[in-house]
């Protein structure tokens, strides 16, 4: 695709931007384009939001908003095409920012646009050895410990056994999660993780689960690494699970389920909060600002105790940072 960057992203968020645009800056304004991928499809608003608020605090900026709606490389490049047909002649003043799909290996692309001059930020999922400029994101060992004290709260000191689903942990987020759980359960010596499920496949892995806990109907609680928990196929196999749900999600149905009491707590992250800074980086990088790399938001547990406090906050500005 002579003159056009193509970008494609796994769970990540890209920013880049064409050599040279100091100049057409100033003449023509900063333009920033979002891909949303298919974990993030329905968080649109939040995402617009954001990314609007980010650019009017930054003095300027105009954002562009497209979605790709399946994990299909050729769909990111059509989105990606797309936006630089429409931009054709801002080509080189506008920047991308992507996220929502962890599934495909950019490590390669990434390379290839810093090589070639583009700054590249990622958010929501980091690929450190890419070469990438900027990560914006949370920090994933502190949410995996914080759901593993969450668990260890509500067990108490009886005996109990657990079940631990995760995603494929040769993606990084995954493996920080995962490991993060496992060692906060260590040091709780009446916890003990009896299964560990792997979701490559949420109906192949709910029918494990299923298979499981009608073996071990003493299961305490079942704790998800990922928003799997509230897909269809699982929420069929949970519907008459009688222990506790423990999970680090952000979605509009993992919300609802707490709200109901289907869930005992959620580890939240600032979705809100890393589209801001990613857009807020993107705009400074496009004028050549020098900044600081963003430091990782804090996640938020979130239970029946503060939901309503944490519904006030969603997707309308940046969550309070807590230690």
């Amino acid at each position: 695709m002579k003159g056009k960057l193509f970008v494609a992203l796994v769970g990540l968020a890209m920013v880049c931007f064409a050599g040279g645009c100091n100049n057409k800056a100033k003449q023509s304004g900063l333009k920033v384009g979002i891909i949303v991928g298919p974990e993030l499809a329905k968080q649109t608003d939040i995402i617009e939001r954001a990314s609007r608020i980010a650019c009017s605090d930054f003095g300027q900026g105009q954002v562009i908003i497209t979605t790709v709606k399946s994990y299909d490389e050729k769909e990111y490049k059509r989105a990606a095409d797309k936006l630089f047909n429409e931009n054709e002649s801002n080509a080189s003043i506008m920047g991308l920012v992507i996220g929502g799909n962890r599934k495909v290996d950019l490590r390669p692309m990434i390379r290839s646009a810093v090589i070639t001059g583009h700054p590249v930020i990622l958010f929501s999922c980091d690929e450190p050895d890419s070469k990438r400029d900027a990560f914006v994101g949370a920090d994933e060992i502190v949410a995996g410990k914080m759901l593993g004290k969450a668990v260890a709260a509500s067990a108490g000191t009886s005996t109990k056994v657990v079940v631990l689903i995760t995603g494929d942990e040769k993606y990084l987020v995954q493996r920080q999660r995962a490991s993060a759980i496992r060692g906060q359960l260590k040091l709780n010596a009446n916890i003990s993780i009896i299964k560990t499920i792997v979701n490559k496949d949420s109906k192949q892995s709910a029918k494990a689960l299923e298979n499981f806990l009608k073996q071990m109907p003493n299961v305490y609680a079942v704790i998800s690494t990922g928003a799997w928990m509230f897909t269809p196929e699982y929420q069929k196999v949970l519907a008459s699970y009688k222990g506790k749900i423990f999970a680090i999600a952000n979605t509009p149905e993992a919300i609802k389920n707490l709200k109901l009491g289907k869930v005992q707590a959620l580890v939240v992250e600032d979705l809100y909060g890393q589209v801001y800074d990613a857009t807020d980086l993107c705009l400074k990088r496009l004028q050549n600002q020098v900044v600081e790399n963003p430091k990782p938001l804090t996640p938020m547990l979130v239970t029946s105790d503060n939901i309503d406090e944490f519904q006030k906050v969603w997707g309308k500005r940046k969550m309070k940072r807590e230690k």
